[in-house]
């Protein structure tokens, strides 16, 4: 495993090295059997957290690696030629992955034993999340056609979605021609549409985001000026999420909610 800092200080990212002569049988039965050892840890280090950030501020499960994701992180590029080559083995090991990951989320909840507001604490929705929601991405889908997404993908993540009552998802720039997909999912789901490897910024194409995620509530980051520069014209998007960014203080954040409070079109 390899960690690596990402984006600044907080964000920390991973990857292990894959198996790629490992077949997809086998590597269902190593899902099947994790190490308790390893288990033993995660559990133990989150309610160590949860123990000393009482009332300070709260833990979140870590981000689901589900279907193709999943896939790729133990069979690393092959992944993609098992969608032709391997498609039942394939589909096979995308169903167990939805078990996998039910059993990790639940063992790490259980362990960090909070709530917030009827619901959960969440590293990537503003710090909250209805029910149970869980972080869900879509990142290897982005080199994939909608087709393939909706083959080896739709249906898995609807399973873990409907277990825990909501996901949200974040969706790089490079993975947009999934937006249709996408809104076929059924719950609370909340999308980042992120602007890493697109054309046109989200925020500069945000009716047609909105339109094609349907049900979805999007949400887009921008900085300051031109959030207010469409808060004065009025012309923001309703229904969407704005992450704003590059603020200088907490006065100039409460400012500028005053006049989000007060918006009208």
């Amino acid at each position: 495993m390899e960690l690596a800092p990402v984006d600044g200080p907080g964000w920390m990212s991973s990857m292990s090295t894959p198996l790629p002569n490992s077949t997809c049988q086998q590597l269902l039965q190593l899902a099947s059997h994790p190490r308790d050892q390893v288990m033993t840890k995660m559990t133990d280090d989150l309610r160590h957290l949860s123990a000393r950030c009482a009332g300070r501020w709260g833990v979140a499960v870590a981000i689901t690696i589900d279907a193709l994701n999943l896939c790729m992180q133990l069979r690393g590029d092959r992944a993609f030629l098992d969608i032709y080559d391997h498609p039942d083995e394939l589909a096979a090991f995308l169903q167990a992955g939805v078990d996998v990951n039910i059993k990790l989320v639940e063992q790490q909840r259980a362990a960090i034993d909070m709530t917030c507001e009827g619901g959960v604490y969440d590293f990537f929705n503003a710090g909250w999340g209805p029910n149970q929601t869980i972080p869900m991405s879509v990142d290897c889908y982005n080199l994939c056609s909608p087709d393939v997404y909706a083959q080896f993908g739709l249906h898995y993540q609807q399973q873990l979605i409907d277990h825990f009552g909501g996901a949200n998802l974040h969706v790089h720039g490079n993975g947009r021609q999934l937006l249709d997909q996408l809104a076929k999912l059924r719950g609370t789901v909340v999308a980042l549409i992120a602007d890493d490897g697109a054309d046109i910024a989200a925020l500069d194409d945000l009716e047609a985001v909105k339109r094609r995620l349907g049900a979805i509530t999007p949400v887009v980051s921008c900085t300051r000026d031109p959030f207010v520069r469409r808060l004065r014209e009025k012309s923001l998007v309703g229904g969407v999420f704005y992450r704003v960014e590059g603020l200088k203080n907490i006065e100039q954040a409460n400012r500028l909610m005053d006049s989000v409070r007060s918006y009208t079109v």
